[in-house]
């Protein structure tokens, strides 16, 4: 009896190493990863090889790809741009002089240490977003919040929803991409009487998700943020606006429904997300990634969430508790900043 005892015992407490299976579909393929737009935050070329997921790794990890040049080629001009590598940034640059003309037609050409060359499609950007303006309303999301004891309560937070008007036609913009970042003003409390007990804290995505939206005819309206109600201090808000032209858009739309689907029998089946890069080897393999051409433009304020609730007092708003601190705001927020930034002067 105690042998079989044993035989459960360490059937139950052993270790199961996990088993590697090769399979053909998850080895390392390259990717290119390539912009090119009239803002030197949005024209880079990153060339590497993606890793196979390892359970327990959420770190996401690739290996650099050796690649002897990268060139820009122009149409219409007949012109050809080198690009510089830049080993702090894992990407290759374009020099400072170069100047983005929307009109013309462009390519990126590759040539990686092994010989092979690739290239991306010949493409001309959409047009540059005209921002006329902005405009602000509530909108609700049913939240959760503690109750004690392991608790939790649902409950309705009020947000302020953030929308740019973009007056750009169809045919000159089919798509409109954002990225939003910005700085809040947080308060503390604390017992000690010489707390520095406000500060600065950057926040680097506020709409968490890719904001990709398909420009429309009958509305100049586009979404770009959510700003919760639930602390009043003023937040500056700063929207990177980007015209995609209908190929960029639509693959830049496929990776956003990718990103979004729930895990449930009601999600579309999982499809390939293609790019767009040709391989003059003989290898045939993937390539993954693209090359996105893109027009920017980009507007900035600050929202007063204070004075908004002063002018509309009687909405049902739940307000968070200040963090307390022993002597600085930084205590709790420890990427802010103690001193106030140019933008709420």
């Amino acid at each position: 009896m105690r042998y079989y005892i044993l035989i459960v015992f360490f059937l139950l407490t052993g270790c199961i190493d996990e088993v590697s299976l090769t399979n053909p579909q998850s080895e390392p393929k390259l990717v290119i990863d390539a912009w090119l737009s009239n803002s030197e935050d949005y024209s880079y070329v990153k060339v590497f090889y993606s890793v196979p997921f390892q359970s327990g790794d959420f770190n996401v990890s690739s290996n650099l790809a050796e690649v002897d040049f990268v060139t820009l080629q122009g149409l219409t001009e007949n012109s050809n741009y080198y690009l510089a590598y830049d080993s702090a940034k894992h990407s290759f640059l374009l020099n400072d002089d170069f100047q983005f003309n929307s009109s013309e037609t462009y390519r990126y050409y590759i040539r990686l240490s092994n010989g092979d060359e690739i290239s991306s499609k010949w493409k001309k950007a959409a047009g540059k977003p005209i921002i006329e303006g902005y405009e602000i309303d509530f909108t609700t999301k049913n939240l959760f919040r503690p109750s004690g004891n392991g608790q939790f309560t649902n409950f309705d937070q009020i947000f302020l929803q953030v929308d740019l008007q973009i007056n750009n036609s169809l045919s000159d913009i089919p798509y409109i991409y954002s990225k939003s970042s910005g700085i809040e003003e947080v308060f503390t409390v604390s017992i000690n009487e010489f707390c520095t007990c406000t500060c600065y804290n950057p926040v680097s995505d506020i709409t968490g998700k890719l904001n990709i939206l398909k420009n429309s005819p009958n509305n100049n309206l586009f979404s770009v943020a959510e700003i919760t109600m639930g602390r009043l201090a003023r937040h500056y808000v700063h929207f990177d606006v980007i015209g995609l032209n209908e190929t960029d858009g639509d693959y830049l739309a496929q990776i956003y429904k990718q990103q979004t689907m729930s895990g449930t029998i009601f999600d579309p089946m999982p499809f390939k997300i293609n790019g767009e890069w040709e391989s003059f080897s003989e290898s045939g393999e993937d390539i993954l990634g693209n090359f996105i051409i893109a027009n920017h433009s980009s507007y900035s304020f600050v929202i007063d969430r204070n004075e908004i609730f002063s002018e509309n007092p009687l909405l049902d708003y739940y307000f968070e508790e200040f963090p307390d601190v022993r002597e600085s705001c930084t205590d709790y927020y420890p990427e802010a900043s103690l001193e106030m930034p140019a933008v709420f002067h």
